[in-house]
């Protein structure tokens, strides 16, 4: 009995020391360890009391075992919050408002940017719902539109948000449906709209501004054609030298303002395109070769200045309307022109193709146009010439686009070059 009892007195004390203390310790190590990934502790400083029995036994490979899947979980759970910390970070600095949304219609959850825009803090907004935000839309009307949402398929409606002020502003909200592991949550991204709501207005205000002025000068032209061919009568009358001055100056003014008349109507409508091929190259030399004929006409009084072509040896297609083009690089020529001395040189280059897009390229000799003038050449009823009126490069600029194509004007101590790139047949 003496020897069973110390036998098995000395079994226990074996067993507590190699096996039942290193498993309860085992044990205690796995509590703390989900006790410290629940509460998303900090699980570097975690320090493991069983890990010092990591014996090369069965025991030890099962200690050994609990670390490798520690630092596992330990490494996912690190991952999951740069992710998460990152995605926050995104959503927080996104210029929209972001807002999610139970199929109640109570805010979850909210970014910085919607705290900002409705001046509530974050815990106030989370006590609210869609209609205390969404003033224009009844409860009824949200539980209509969360029956319609679908996975993957967002709807995008127009509302007012009300601010914790009183006030309030439009928005348009992009309203996409959430599952996340069998809980649907609405993803609202609310955009502030009041800068697009006036441009719209200020558009429909000059759109209506450009009818009235079309109207204006449809009624202007008949009454002042009707004028040049009663003024234009008098050229045969042998008047005396004064009233001859006198008949001359209302001519001239009258045509002038028939130029002007026809200006306005035209840079009011919008360009309408019969598009054809056009070879880029031919359609230059065949304009160049008119200009010049027109240029060495003998009753022309004023000298031009001297024109230099470069056109490229092979094909090069466009599709445009060849008078709209045309119209485009007379107008540039003769500007052009103007600028350009008299002994200067007028450089019409053909541009080889690239990227898809071919550069006509009205190079001339004159006097460097001011920097800050350049942006404002192409805008209507600017001119830095007396007699002009603002109107050639306005219009020049929206066939150019009607094209798909773009009209840039660069001027340095060298002379200004106006550039027209057009698209080439067949591109998108």
């Amino acid at each position: 009995v003496i020897i069973s009892v110390f036998v098995t007195g000395a079994t226990l004390v074996v067993l507590r020391r190699l096996l039942i203390q290193p498993i309860m310790l085992l044990r205690q190590d796995l509590i703390t360890a989900g006790r410290a990934i629940g509460d998303d502790c900090d699980t570097q400083t975690l320090a493991f009391a069983s890990l010092p029995y990591a014996r090369a036994d069965e025991l030890g490979d099962v200690i050994a075992a609990f670390e490798q899947m520690f630092g596992q979980i330990t490494a996912a759970v690190a991952t999951r919050k740069q992710s998460e910390t990152r995605f926050r970070t995104l959503v927080e600095q996104a210029v929209d408002a972001f807002f999610v949304v139970d199929a109640a219609g109570q805010v979850r959850d909210v970014n910085q940017n919607a705290c900002d825009s409705l001046g509530y803090s974050r815990d106030e907004l989370l006590k609210l719902s869609v209609t205390d935000i969404q003033t224009t839309h009844s409860q009824a009307d949200f539980e209509v539109i969360w029956q319609q949402l679908r996975p993957g398929v967002p709807q995008t409606i127009e509302g007012w948000h009300q601010r914790k002020d009183g006030t309030g502003f439009p928005v348009e909200v992009r309203l996409g449906l959430l599952d996340l592991g069998g809980d649907r949550y609405g993803l609202a991204l609310a955009r502030d709209i009041r800068d697009r709501k006036a441009s719209e207005a200020a558009q429909a205000r000059l759109a209506e501004i450009g009818e009235l002025a079309a109207m204006i000068v449809h009624e202007v032209r008949s009454p002042l054609t009707t004028v040049l061919l009663g003024l234009n009568s008098f050229r045969s009358l042998d008047l005396p030298d004064r009233f001859q001055t006198r008949l001359d100056l209302a001519l001239e003014e009258s045509e002038r303002l028939q130029k002007l008349l026809n200006s306005i109507l035209m840079y009011s409508r919008e360009p309408t395109l019969v598009p054809e091929p056009i070879e880029i190259n031919a359609l230059v030399r065949h304009l160049a070769t008119t200009l010049e004929q027109a240029a060495t006409d003998p009753d022309a009084s004023d000298r031009s200045p001297t024109l230099a072509l470069q056109t490229l040896p092979y094909t090069v297609n466009v599709r445009g309307d060849r008078d709209k083009l045309k119209q485009v690089f007379i107008n540039l020529l003769a500007n052009a022109r103007d600028a350009c001395p008299a002994s200067g040189t007028i450089t019409w280059a053909v541009q080889a193709p690239a990227a898809g897009q071919v550069a006509i390229s009205i190079h001339n000799d004159g006097e460097p146009i001011a920097p800050d003038l350049l942006p404002k050449l192409t805008q209507p009823f600017f001119t830095t010439r007396a007699s002009g009126n603002g109107l050639g490069l306005a219009i020049t600029k929206r066939i150019v686009e009607a094209h798909q194509g773009q009209l840039t004007i660069t001027s340095n101590a060298d002379g200004t070059e106006v550039t027209v790139t057009l698209p080439l047949a067949g591109s998108p």
